[in-house]
């Protein structure tokens, strides 16, 4: 082979070498993990499917240990980013940190023992509603936001791809919009898939009927939507009210919640089943007022409550502050 052949033969192979992945150095993580979190809070107008909702849903709660077997006390909720990175509220991470764990839903872990065992030819007992969560994943909180209620936590050992699961939603809920939040369903145990409408009176005034939104049962996905609309916020008529104010990124809604719904993913609700994800449920108000219920699953028996929850600016502002806080110094809490 005389000299210009081997030069070009050479330079072919260089070329090869620069634009193949497999020459390429791989990227850490901490580039990874800035691309996954960038990529979340990167506006898109992609909406989730019910099946999407349900995948991203998380269970926080306290792992203690009772008659020898390991038990879970439910914190909070919390939903994935991609990566086994979560958000969830600052309260819930606040305290019994060396106890807490995250796993999948209880509904969804049921729901698993349930299928297993109608798979297997046998009965339902008394100990596959006890059997808890089992071992969850320990976690790391990366960075919280008191104001807002808002946590940003990873699950312990993770690798990391720099993916995204879901996109934070471009538009700020209004008064009027449809929201929802959703909580598991058990599908085995209740009806198909039915559609409760509430109604109830003026969160302020207390006379004006107004509608509260609607309970749905979305038995394809093992799902039960909360949806309700946004409320106007009067600041003094709230203090004076519920005995307590909201920061400037929260929202009040008409979505019916209970204890044990805050760190819940609220979603923007186009009547189609697709879901943009809008904001984190923090807490719940109710004024003592009976809710009139329209096709009742099971039964009247309801009260009148509304969900506060931290808007999409709120979440957007959490990432961010992570991400310039670790050009600094590093402030990380480990669990």
């Amino acid at each position: 082979m005389d000299r210009r052949h081997f030069l070009a033969l050479a330079g072919t192979t260089a070329v090869v070498a620069a634009t193949s992945p497999l020459w390429l150095p791989r990227a850490s993580e901490e580039e990874l993990e800035e691309k996954l979190l960038k990529e979340f809070i990167n506006p898109s107008d992609n909406s989730l499917s019910l099946n999407d909702v349900q995948s991203i849903q998380r269970d926080l709660y306290i792992q203690t240990e009772k008659n020898g077997n390991l038990v879970g006390i439910p914190v909070a909720r919390a939903f994935e980013i991609g990566d086994g990175y979560f958000i969830t509220n600052d309260h819930a991470v606040d305290e019994n940190l060396d106890e807490l764990r995250i796993n999948q839903p209880f509904f969804k872990l049921l729901n698993d023992q349930i299928e297993k065992a109608v798979k297997g030819g046998k009965s339902l007992s008394e100990n596959i509603f006890n059997q808890g969560y089992g071992t969850g994943e320990r976690l790391q909180v990366l960075h919280t936001d008191e104001d807002n209620d808002l946590a940003l936590v990873r699950a312990i050992g993770n690798d990391l791809t720099g993916t995204a699961k879901i996109h934070l939603g471009t538009e700020v809920p209004k008064v009027g919009d449809s929201v929802s939040f959703f909580e598991g369903n058990i599908p085995n145990l209740s009806k198909n898939s039915e559609v409760e409408s509430l109604t109830g009176i003026d969160f302020y005034d207390g006379q004006d009927k107004i509608s509260l939104g609607s309970l749905t049962w979305h038995t394809e996905a093992n799902l039960i939507e909360h949806q309700g609309f946004v409320q106007p916020y009067h600041s003094d008529k709230f203090k004076k009210l519920y005995g307590d104010s909201i920061s400037e990124h929260s929202v009040f809604s008409s979505m019916k919640t209970a204890n044990g719904f805050s760190g819940s993913p609220v979603f923007r609700s186009n009547w189609d089943n697709r879901y943009k994800l809008t904001g984190v449920v923090s807490k719940g108000v109710q004024i003592p007022n009976p809710v009139e219920v329209r096709n009742s699953v099971f039964g009247n028996d309801y009260y009148q409550n509304g969900a506060v929850f931290a808007d999409r600016n709120a979440i957007e502002g959490l990432i961010t502050g992570y991400l310039e806080s670790k050009k600094g110094i590093q402030s990380n809490r480990n669990i």
